[in-house]
């Protein structure tokens, strides 16, 4: 999807819409999942699970949200990053929006978030790092 964005859009702009298409998505899940977990871990762990059965990648989580603000989310064989190579920047806006939008409906909090690696631009695996604001 990038990729055909791209040839109409700029790079900015491609990032920037699909942030905000993840965000929308991870808003609603993380509200539905709130619903049926009964407790803010049994939702990240319920949500993590779900989406490493759906291919998305090898979920390692660290939680500490409610306690420190701070979360460290890394997927291993990220799914968004397939087939994308050399990437000069972080190419998960989607996943980044999705991961914000889960934090701030779980936690009732807005959060800033930032891909500290991504597998796209050679960092191995993608680190997401998000926190309260």
């Amino acid at each position: 999807m990038r990729t055909l964005l791209s040839e109409s859009m700029s790079r900015p702009a491609v990032d920037t819409l699909l942030w905000h298409m993840g965000n929308k998505y991870g808003l609603a899940l993380g509200r539905r999942t709130k619903k049926m977990a009964k407790t803010r871990g049994e939702a990240v762990e319920l949500l993590a699970n779900a989406a490493q059965r759906s291919g998305w990648g090898k979920i390692t989580i660290s939680d500490g949200f409610e306690t420190t603000g701070k979360m460290v989310v890394v997927f291993e064989n990220c799914v968004f990053c397939e087939g994308l190579i050399s990437e000069k920047t972080s190419a998960c806006s989607f996943l980044s929006g999705i991961l914000a939008g889960i934090a701030e409906s779980l936690y009732d909090k807005g959060v800033s978030i930032q891909e500290e690696l991504c597998r796209a631009a050679g960092g191995g695996v993608c680190r997401f790092n998000i926190q309260t604001v």
